[in-house]
């Protein structure tokens, strides 16, 4: 991937760029320097903190680079996670449970290449990730991801985090 600095804007810079933050003190990217500063210190315990958003995940290792990798699978509007949260509502109200179970199965097949592919692009080998799932994103089991008989939870673990400033 094509190495940009932070303050740097073009079309598609967060589709696959690794963003490296050498910034001076007193730039005007200050501030988003010393949050960067700040996740790093925190994920020194973990090889990256890492966002899942919509169509991406952002990614701040431990070492403080930012990486921002496109997750075209990764949609909030994916029908594997609509029939899983839809199975999921109907389980809190009536008897859902076997539909439940099929849509949980397949949303943690999804997941795998929604998911876990991307992930790897940052890290590899086992490892340690905290993640902080945006939005409906937050109802997936992702350490659940399964690609056949190979479990995301055999290769890396996994802390969740309702947002960074939990993390304090």
């Amino acid at each position: 991937p094509r190495s940009r600095p932070a303050h740097e804007p073009g079309p598609g810079a967060g589709a696959g760029a690794t963003l490296n933050l050498p910034l001076a003190e007193g730039t005007r990217d200050a501030t988003w320097l010393e949050v960067v500063r700040r996740l790093a210190d925190w994920a020194a315990g973990a090889d990256a903190l890492v966002y899942l958003l919509d169509g991406r995940l952002l990614a701040v290792t431990a070492s403080g680079e930012v990486r921002v990798r496109a997750a075209k699978l990764l949609r909030l509007d994916a029908p594997e996670l609509t029939a899983y949260r839809a199975a999921h509502d109907a389980l809190l109200t009536d008897a859902g449970e076997p539909r439940w179970r099929q849509r949980l199965s397949d949303v943690c097949e999804w997941a795998w290449p929604a998911f876990v592919e991307p992930l790897r692009e940052i890290v590899s080998g086992p490892g340690r990730v905290v993640l902080v799932p945006v939005g409906e994103l937050g109802a997936v089991p992702w350490h659940a991801a399964r690609n056949g008989a190979r479990h995301a939870l055999s290769e890396l673990t996994f802390s969740y985090a309702a947002s960074a400033r939990q993390l304090r």
